[in-house]
């Protein structure tokens, strides 16, 4: 057999092995800008973001804890060469994961420490995995390159697609390939984190066709954000329970739910604010502003815990954690009290349904923008309020 031809049946063999898939499958793992951006000249087109790059080494070294046992048990990255040129040579390879690079010029590799795989094509690297007894996981962590043939040869082994969403633009010279999101749904959505004027989160898209193979741990590290809890809700929870409870951090961003403009909620606001912002002198203050119409205010070092006793639309509830939030941070600002921290809304009686299309999304949803409010002796003006990577 010519060398021709036992490349054309190599070949052949890749593509049905890709038709059938791979037994353990693979995540995809990438953090993206807002305009597609996965890299710019052989590194990251944003600052180095601490937590985002812990977020990658934990989430691509765990192991299940039924799996600890195991001798020599370990996950598997797989990557392109100039994604494996990029990393610093003081971290090559990655810890305590088993590195496999796809390249054909092997030659350039004089030495193969150990961890390091080199493979000719992703179909080898996931056949010579998929034989691997200790390899847990798989992991494809770049290039653009790969990425696209991972989403289109082998899209039916990828189970799960990691994204962590940079809420900005930013220059790159390698992107994101475009997928069909059809064959996603939306299994998972972290709360929205900052770094300086960078907004960030994490989503978890599940392949449909093969969501009971994907491990829980894969996407539970991270508490749910209050806007996909409210989300679920919509569609799942009403049917289980009357009651609903969302915590909303305040530390780092606002929320801004879906269908919520700022403009929407500014005017009532600005009168509650008017009415009472100069009562505001000690921290229990809050709660005796806060404890009216239906709803009862309890204050904990810097928690505030709102309970709704009377019946609220679903629709409605969007617009009413924009509104206290926002009138809390006037208070606060408007105050020499500590700002609160969190706030934990507790709807105690929900009217179903959900009238108003806006309250509703079917895919995920925007990260949540930075609030910046300007110091203000009298009324506060839409104008001294501005919302950081916010795209309506």
């Amino acid at each position: 057999m010519s060398q021709g031809s036992i490349c054309k049946f190599i070949l052949l063999m890749e593509q049905i092995t890709a038709q059938k898939g791979f037994k353990k499958g693979f995540s995809l793992i990438v953090a993206v800008s807002r305009n597609g951006a996965i890299g710019f000249e052989g590194k990251l087109p944003w600052p180095y973001i601490p937590k985002e790059m812990k977020h990658f080494s934990e989430t691509t070294q765990f192991i299940d804890t039924d799996q600890v046992g195991i001798p020599d048990a370990q996950n598997a990255v797989i990557m392109g060469r100039k994604t494996w040129e990029s990393i610093p040579l003081q971290n090559k390879p990655l810890r305590n994961r088993l590195n496999v690079v796809l390249t054909s010029q092997v030659q350039q590799f004089k030495q193969i420490p150990k961890r390091l795989e080199i493979q000719k094509s992703l179909g080898e690297a996931l056949t010579a995995l998929d034989k691997n007894d200790n390899v847990r996981e798989v992991f494809l962590i770049g290039g653009t390159q790969m990425f696209a043939e991972a989403l289109t040869t082998y899209i039916n082994s990828c189970k799960l697609l990691i994204l962590t969403r940079i809420n900005k633009d930013f220059v790159g010279d390698t992107f994101m390939p475009t997928y069909d999101s059809n064959n996603f749904q939306l299994i998972h959505q972290s709360k929205t984190f900052a770094f300086g004027d960078i907004t960030y989160d994490y989503i978890y898209l599940g392949n449909k066709s093969l969501i009971k193979q994907i491990p829980t741990f894969l996407y539970q590290k991270y508490q749910a954000s209050p806007e996909f809890q409210f989300m679920q809700y919509i569609k799942h929870g009403s049917t289980l329970s009357k009651t609903l409870q969302l915590d909303i951090d305040l530390t780092e961003t606002f929320p801004i739910f879906h269908g919520v403009q700022l403009n929407d909620i500014l005017p009532n606001i600005q009168l509650r604010f008017d009415q009472r912002g100069d009562t505001i002198r000690e921290p229990e203050d809050y709660t005796k502003l806060l404890s009216h119409d239906g709803k009862s205010a309890k204050l904990t070092d810097r928690v505030l815990s709102i309970s709704y006793s009377k019946a609220i639309k679903l629709e409605e509830i969007p617009q009413i954690i924009g509104s206290e939030c926002l009138l809390i941070k006037m208070l606060a600002k408007g105050s020499k009290c500590k700002s609160i921290e969190k706030v934990q809304f507790k709807f105690e009686s929900i009217i179903e349904g959900c009238e108003n299309e806006k309250c509703v999304v079917e895919n995920e949803c925007q990260p949540w923008p930075i609030i910046e409010m300007k110091e203000s002796k009298g009324a506060f003006q839409a104008s001294d309020i501005s919302l950081i990577n916010y795209f309506p």
